[in-house]
């Protein structure tokens, strides 16, 4: 299995490092990894400190890392962990799994953990905006197929409500 990358490790800081702290290591390391200084040979350390430092300057973007960097039960399998569903999601994407387009785990965001299915019942406008935006692109597919069965499923809720008020 290929190893995740860190970003605290990367920019080399405490996973508590104050807002600064991670300013200051990402500068200092620039310093030292940009293809301008160092003859273009270790572009792709730049683009690692450019990667981590995007993850940890924003507070918010820092929280969502944070919290899909630390597997913590969530959804309604509590046993699972956020790491273990990743793992089911990276080898259905793979075409290894048999998992349906709803058992698709969101690894990023406020619904971190959440699967496809679980999304489209709770939040389904959500999901239609991540199929339109780029942070969604892995999962377009797999959310057509949700979208199209909740539509479907409202669909049929409208046939039944209707024939009852008959």
């Amino acid at each position: 299995m290929e190893r995740q990358r860190d970003a605290y490790e990367i920019l080399q800081v405490h996973p508590n490092a104050l807002p600064e702290v991670v300013e200051a290591a990402y500068r200092a390391l620039a310093l030292v990894h940009h293809p301008d200084r160092n003859g273009a040979r270790d572009s792709g350390a730049m683009a690692d400190l450019n990667w981590a430092y995007s993850m940890l300057h924003d507070p918010e973007r820092r929280i969502d890392y944070d919290r899909m960097r630390v597997a913590i039960p969530i959804g309604s399998n509590a046993n699972s962990s956020l790491m273990q569903r990743m793992e089911q999601m990276r080898a259905a994407q793979e075409g290894g799994g048999s998992n349906p387009p709803s058992a698709m785990v969101i690894d990023f965001g406020r619904y971190a953990g959440m699967t496809l299915g679980e999304l489209g019942r709770v939040d389904p406008v959500y999901l239609q905006w991540l199929r339109r935006h780029s942070s969604g692109a892995r999962y377009r597919h797999q959310i057509d197929a949700v979208l199209s069965t909740v539509s479907a499923r409202r669909a049929a809720t409208a046939a039944v409500r209707a024939a009852v008020e008959d």
